[in-house]
């Protein structure tokens, strides 16, 4: 029955990215069927995409939510265009293409806030044009939880093979990076090594930056690994999964994934975009919504 599903949202990511063709990908898999599905995003972007794969789809069109019928079927797009029809040049950032993005999330974390959506999936978007389009947060997280009311500690986490990841600091100067590494703000993410153990946390370290890697992650020691700073953590984790990579929203009322990787102009249209990243990050959210609503 489709009332027991997950109601998740898809969003195509940039335009001139990878985004639609990774979409038009993820909906030929078969976990997608494990989910009621609303795409939110403009048709023409969600066509392109397919035109790039090669893959048509059997997607019921609706310009409001309230025509969403999930008893009807499972995937629906909820079209944003209201009679726009701007083509996109693939591989560039655009204020047109920002302002895109930032109407679909805008129009699904109003549907979280609602109730009417249980997660939220998006293809990779690009920063540049976030804020070419109006993004004044210095990442998508700090938007996220603004709509959503989140005054609490937000944070990114990257996954690999159930494999965590979570940072004290995240998309700032490096040389700001010292003067936020403080006992409260480590103890945010973590509740850390001894002040953590007497929480009942199972926690060591700090383990040395240049094998926390090999001894958390391919020793299998560890689930979860706290760093300080983005580029320490990304670099790592990159090497060892950047093919199959996830990034979630940590903090939020609602579950919101997405790939590790960016929107990638430079394969845009080719149609080489690799599922699995996308696969996951959709994986997770199912999951996180499943467990939730349980």
């Amino acid at each position: 029955m489709t009332e027991n599903k997950s109601n998740i949202a898809l969003l195509l990511g940039d335009p001139a990215g990878i985004g639609p063709e990774l979409i038009s990908k993820l909906l030929n898999d078969e976990m997608t069927k494990k989910a009621n599905i609303v795409i939110i995003g403009e048709k023409q972007v969600f066509e392109n995409g397919n035109s790039i794969t090669g893959i048509s789809h059997n997607i019921d069109v609706v310009e409001n939510f309230d025509e969403v019928n999930f008893d009807k079927s499972n995937r629906f797009l909820l079209d944003i265009s209201k009679g726009k029809n701007h083509k996109y040049k693939l591989a560039e950032p655009s204020k047109e293409s920002g302002e895109s993005v930032l109407q679909a999330l805008d129009l699904a974390l109003t549907l979280a806030k609602e109730k009417k959506i249980d997660a939220i999936n998006f293809a990779p978007m690009n920063k540049t044009s976030l804020k070419l389009g109006g993004n004044k947060h210095s990442d998508e997280l700090q938007l996220m939880a603004e709509k959503l009311e989140v005054n609490s500690f937000c944070c990114e986490f990257n996954v690999i093979d159930n494999f965590w990841t979570a940072r004290v600091t995240s998309h700032i100067p490096i040389k700001e990076v010292a003067q936020h590494i403080t006992k409260e703000n480590i103890m945010k993410p973590i509740k850390l090594i001894e002040e953590a153990k007497k929480l009942g946390y199972n926690v060591d370290g700090p383990l040395p930056c240049d094998t926390s890697f090999v001894v958390a992650y391919k020793n299998k020691n560890h689930d979860c690994m706290v760093g300080m700073y983005h580029d320490a953590l990304q670099s790592g984790l990159k090497a060892f999964g950047f093919d199959r990579g996830v990034t979630v929203q940590g903090g939020l009322t609602v579950p919101v994934t997405t790939t590790a990787h960016g929107s990638a102009f430079a394969i845009a249209g080719k149609n080489e975009a690799n599922l699995d990243p996308i696969l996951n990050s959709f994986k997770i959210a199912l999951s996180m919504s499943q467990n939730k609503k349980n």
